[in-house]
């Protein structure tokens, strides 16, 4: 899927990236540290985006809606179109229908060393917990299984929401058509 992942990011873009050793390393690391803090608290360098997707009935499905979610944020976009940014590292993990997905990007020349920053402190023992500010694309670890429940239960509604919809649309086209005649 890293493969797609990369061949769509280009194709939507239309910038050719180096991919880098270095920032794929990176993002190796930050795709299993996000299965438990969705958020950049982690970031260690660069630019940085990240996806989470759960639902989708295969990972090709999962990987275009990661690039769709990008695509739909401003911010993520912005950063993928940047033509500055040279050298891009990816990472893809999957769990079952759960996608996540996290891309470094950088400014410089091939072979460059990323710039590294140490990883986020652990907190002492006793001491209150550090809340950072999540994006406004993240959400929070604690509602992940509530909004998969959500989902699993709120999905067949709305298609059947959207199928009385269509049948309705037909109903009133054809009551149209017959009126007409």
């Amino acid at each position: 899927m890293l493969e797609l992942l990369l061949t769509l990011l280009l194709q939507l873009t239309g910038i050719n990236r180096t991919v880098d050793p270095g920032l794929t390393a990176i993002a190796e690391v930050r795709v299993q540290e996000i299965q438990t803090d969705f958020s950049h608290a982690g970031q260690r360098c660069c630019w940085e985006i990240l996806a989470w997707n759960y639902g989708r009935a295969t990972q090709e499905a999962s990987t275009l809606r990661a690039v769709e979610q990008w695509r739909a944020s401003s911010v993520h976009w912005g950063i993928l179109v940047d033509p500055s940014l040279t050298r891009i590292g990816c990472a893809v993990a999957f769990n079952g229908t759960e996608g996540r997905f996290v891309c470094i990007l950088d400014r410089g020349t091939t072979g460059a060393p990323a710039p590294t920053l140490p990883a986020p402190p652990s907190e002492p023992a006793g001491s209150e917990p550090v809340i950072s500010t999540l994006p406004d694309a993240a959400l929070p670890t604690e509602c992940v299984p509530i909004v998969k429940e959500l989902l699993d239960w709120a999905t067949p509604i709305i298609l059947g929401l959207a199928a009385f919809g269509i049948l309705f649309q037909l109903d009133v086209a054809l009551a149209e058509r017959r009126r007409k005649e």
